[in-house]
């Protein structure tokens, strides 16, 4: 059975389990040893701390989840886990993804989070919501109705599963969405995201962030990485480029990556990094498919193995 490994992107991560590994494994060691050298600060301590809220400004927040997911891989090929047959990395962790399918070197994507992290980090315009128990058409015609009627951005900016979408934009675009989302009978959730991605507000950023990738080396990936903007296997390194700068503004497209995989024949998904969400939504989209998150998996690898 194909399995296929998932990397989380921008959220609050759960971080308890880092110290542990890092204790007991080289591998996962020399990751954040490397990742603190070339930051030039102890993001291991950040990580391992209990000081949660140091891990709450997204130019901390990406690395982090970028090293952690890295970390937990290198641990995976260490420890013997299946072999991968695909990748797919939800927003920012498509940049994980692909340094793991060994498109971009470990401190080239880490050189990338940070930088987009910094970029994003200067945002303060507009915010996130989740949509709740409505169709995808229905939630793309009251965004767009929203946009229209408060004459502000507004973008549908994750298809996550069925039912469960996010929106992006201005606050009195999103204040209507609101208003007619529930009035629709959807459930709505203000997302802890301090800035509109995944949509237009984020064109400044998008357009310097290409400058960054267009001097950053990337290579075709060894393991097929699935895209956020077109639920297929990213092809050549100039399109990869042109992906992850898109990206920012653009819509992930996370429900139809899924089933792309599950129509190439993967039945397993393991979520490689410290959460638990994208195993969440996979239930969502594929109550069929086996999901496992890191913790699962290693538990059960351990009982396998006697220890």
């Amino acid at each position: 059975m194909a399995v296929a490994y998932l990397f989380p992107g921008q959220g609050f991560p759960n971080l308890d389990g880092e110290r542990a590994l890092y204790e007991e494994s080289a591998a996962v060691r020399k990751v954040y040893d490397d990742a603190d050298r070339f930051l030039g600060y102890s993001l291991s301590a950040l990580c391992f701390g209990d000081d949660v809220s140091a891990l709450a400004a997204t130019d901390v927040q990406q690395p982090a989840l970028y090293v952690a997911g890295l970390a937990r891989w290198a641990y995976a090929r260490e420890q013997g886990w299946p072999r991968a047959a695909y990748l797919a990395g939800h927003s920012m962790g498509e940049i994980t993804a692909l340094a793991a399918a060994e498109s971009l070197t470990f401190f080239a994507g880490l050189h990338l989070v940070r930088e987009r992290g910094r970029l994003m980090h200067g945002m303060s315009d507009g915010g996130m919501i989740a949509l709740l128990g409505l169709e995808l058409e229905s939630a793309e015609s009251l965004t767009l109705q929203a946009a229209n009627e408060s004459n502000a951005v507004l973008n549908l900016s994750n298809d996550n599963a069925p039912l469960q979408q996010v929106v992006s934009g201005e606050e009195r675009a999103l204040d209507r969405v609101t208003e007619l989302a529930k009035a629709a009978g959807a459930r709505v959730i203000r997302l802890p995201i301090p800035m509109g991605s995944h949509c237009a507000l984020m064109a400044d950023v998008s357009a310097e962030f290409k400058t960054i990738l267009d001097d950053t080396p990337v290579n075709s990936p060894k393991i097929p990485v699935i895209s956020n903007l077109t639920a297929e296997p990213l092809p050549a390194p100039r399109r990869i480029r042109d992906e992850l700068s898109r990206q920012l503004v653009e819509r992930v497209r996370w429900r139809e990556s899924m089933l792309t995989l599950r129509g190439r024949g993967v039945a397993t998904f393991i979520e490689i990094g410290p959460d638990d969400k994208l195993s969440g939504l996979m239930k969502r989209i594929d109550r069929k498919a086996t999901r496992r998150t890191f913790e699962q998996f290693l538990s059960e690898q351990r009982e396998r193995n006697g220890a």
